[in-house]
């Protein structure tokens, strides 16, 4: 796997964590065995939990992004896309 892609399944994991358990209620340990992979990697593609946490937040808002351009691709009102945007990011 591409070290970018690998380094996009660890956010990926370190989020899903920290949606669950809160940032301070997460270690490095459980981001490296949710994402099936040594301590030593995690550390390879990020040097410490702050840095896993702006790649969980980017995770998070492209993600959010993604969706949020698929729910208004054939929107075409700006007002009825901002309620379409608003509705599916409360959800």
């Amino acid at each position: 796997m591409p070290p970018a892609a690998r380094a996009a399944e660890l956010a990926a994991s370190a989020f899903t964590l920290f949606s669950s358990r809160g940032i301070a209620g997460v270690t490095m340990d459980a981001i490296a065995a949710e994402a099936d992979v040594t301590k030593g990697s995690l550390y390879w593609h990020y040097e410490s939990k702050d840095e896993v946490v702006q790649a969980a937040c980017r995770h998070y808002y492209q993600e959010w992004h993604r969706m949020a351009q698929r729910k208004i691709a054939r929107v075409a009102d700006p007002v009825e896309r901002l309620r379409v945007i608003i509705r599916a990011s409360v959800r």
